[in-house]
C-alpha cells in the first residue's frame, strides 16, 4: 500500500508542476499580447501626430479648424500612452504646427498684395517654422524610441 501512496503523491506533484508551467506560459502570453496592443496604440498615435505635423508644413490646403481638432485628439491620447515629457513635446509640436499653418495663411494673403520685402519676410518665417516642426518631430521620434521597442521589457 505504501507504493500506491508514493505514486499518488508523485503524480499529484507532477500534475501541479505541469499546471504551474501552463499558468506561467499563459502569463507570458498575456504580457506579450498587452505589450503588442500598447505598441499598436502608441504607434498609431505617434503616426497621426507626425502626419498632422507634416500636413501643417505641406501648405495652406489643410483646414485649420480640422487640423486643430485632430491634433488635440492626438494630444489627449498621447497623455495616457506616453510619459509627460513626450506629451509636453507633442504639445510643443502642436503649437509649432499651428504657427506654421498661420504663416502659410499669411503667404496666401501675399499673393493678393505682392510686396517683395514682406514676401521675403514671410518666406523666411515659413522656412524657420518648417524647420522647427521637423526638428520637433525628430525629437519626439528620439524620445518615443524606447516606448516603441516591442521586444523591450
Amino acid at each position: 500500500m505504501e507504493w500506491v501512496e508514493i505514486l499518488s503523491a508523485l503524480l499529484t506533484l507532477g500534475i501541479a508542476i505541469i499546471g504551474s508551467l501552463i499558468a506561467y506560459r499563459q502569463l507570458r502570453l498575456a504580457k506579450s499580447n498587452s505589450r503588442e496592443k500598447l505598441f499598436d496604440q502608441r504607434y498609431k498615435v505617434l503616426q497621426r501626430a507626425k502626419n498632422l505635423a507634416y500636413k501643417s508644413i505641406d501648405g495652406p490646403k489643410t483646414d485649420i479648424a480640422t487640423a486643430e481638432r485632430e491634433l488635440l485628439e492626438v494630444l489627449g491620447e498621447a497623455e495616457y500612452l506616453f510619459s509627460p515629457k513626450i506629451h509636453d513635446n507633442m504639445l510643443k509640436l502642436h503649437n509649432l504646427s499651428r504657427i506654421a499653418r498661420r504663416s502659410r495663411s499669411r503667404l496666401d494673403l501675399q499673393y493678393k498684395n505682392p510686396d517683395k520685402k514682406m514676401w521675403e519676410d514671410v518666406s523666411n518665417e515659413i522656412s524657420a517654422n518648417d524647420k522647427a516642426v521637423l526638428d520637433m518631430v525628430k525629437k519626439i521620434d528620439a524620445l518615443t524610441a524606447p516606448y516603441m521597442d516591442l521586444a523591450g521589457k
